[in-house]
Formats: C-alpha cells, structure tokens, sequence
C-alpha cells in the first residue's frame, strides 16, 4: 500500500486502509488477491483520488516478464506430469517426446539439438584429427619434413630436438594441408578397398 500511496502522489489514513482491507476480506479476498488489487490500481489510469471502487474495478495489467514466469510455469508443471506418466522414457528419447509436445522452453530445444549436431560433428573431426594423426606418424621422411616445414610456417611448431613426438599431436592444426596428401595415396595404402 506505501508502494501505491509513492506512486499516486497520495497518503491513506490507518482507518481508510483497514476499511479497506477488511471490506476486501468481507468479500472473500486472500492477502494475494488483495496485493493483486494493489498493484492493478498502481498500473491502471486513476482519474483523481484512488478509491475503494478503483479496487474493484481494475483490471490486471500484466507485464510480459509476468507472462513469460507464468508460461514457463505452466510448461513445466505439464512437464513434470507428462514425465510422471512416462516413466518408462529416459535420456534423449524423454527430450523428443517432451519438445514433441512442445513441453521443452525454446532454448531448451535449442541447446539438446545444438549438443546432438555437435556430438556429430565432434565424432567426424576427431576420426579426420586421427587419420591425420595415425599418418603423420608413418609416412616417409620427405613427406614429414613437407609436414614440418608448413607447421613451422604456420607457427605451430619450432623445430627443436622434440619435434617428432610434437609434430603428430599438430594434428587437429594441420587437417587441411595433410588431408590432401592422405588423398593422394592410393586407396590400398589408406586402407580403403
């Protein structure tokens, strides 16, 4: 009520507050409804003096971070029913069926099939890191010298007494100048039928 006497540019009496609020509980208002009332009476247009019909008759305005609280609310305890009922699901099937639903918040969505796409993703270079690993290490003395010298370039790798246990963990760093050398070869030396 101080809230809405600083906002309204007005000052209650004790008396008027009591009547107020008792005449609220006559009507068979709880403390929330009554502080609902507040504050659709402190966002709504008065005309004047507030008065006790303003509380009656106000509306509740509600801002859209009230909108979004309650919406996810409301998601997620349809959430933990759907959950309740579907014991049997787990993991990322219990992900679909949920954003199937539409039961997972947007960003939820988003970042499970951010993690899906990256987990692929992740497999596919690391498998490309280790061809290029694994060749690094068993091709012939030019070809690793080739490999140095644009790691070198590169400013990857200095050329020290350490070079050949460092050079095959450049890897990841070289996937693109190594690759087409592993190309070149023919099918039956990369292992390929």
């Amino acid at each position: 009520m101080a809230y809405l006497e600083a906002a309204k540019q007005e000052n209650f009496s004790r008396e008027t507050i009591d009547v107020w609020y008792n005449e609220m509980l006559r009507l068979g208002w709880s403390d929330d409804d009554y502080r609902r009332a507040v504050m659709s009476v402190l966002r709504a247009p008065t005309y004047g003096k507030v008065k006790f019909d303003d509380f009656l008759k106000t509306e509740d305005l509600f801002t859209m971070e009230y909108v979004r609280l309650y919406a996810d609310k409301v998601i997620e305890s349809r959430k933990n029913q759907f959950i309740e009922t579907n014991k049997q699901l787990a993991g990322d099937d219990l992900n679909a069926k949920l954003e199937s639903e539409g039961l997972l918040n947007v960003q939820s969505a988003y970042w499970r099939r951010r993690e899906v796409m990256l987990g692929t993703i992740q497999k596919r270079i690391e498998k490309r890191v280790k061809a290029v690993e694994y060749y690094i290490r068993h091709c012939d003395k030019d070809t690793r010298e080739k490999i140095l010298d644009i790691a070198i370039e590169k400013k990857i790798i200095v050329k020290d007494k350490f070079v050949d246990l460092v050079l095959p963990m450049c890897a990841p760093m070289l996937l693109d100048e190594v690759e087409p050398m592993i190309l070149e070869m023919p099918a039956e030396e990369r292992g390929e039928n």
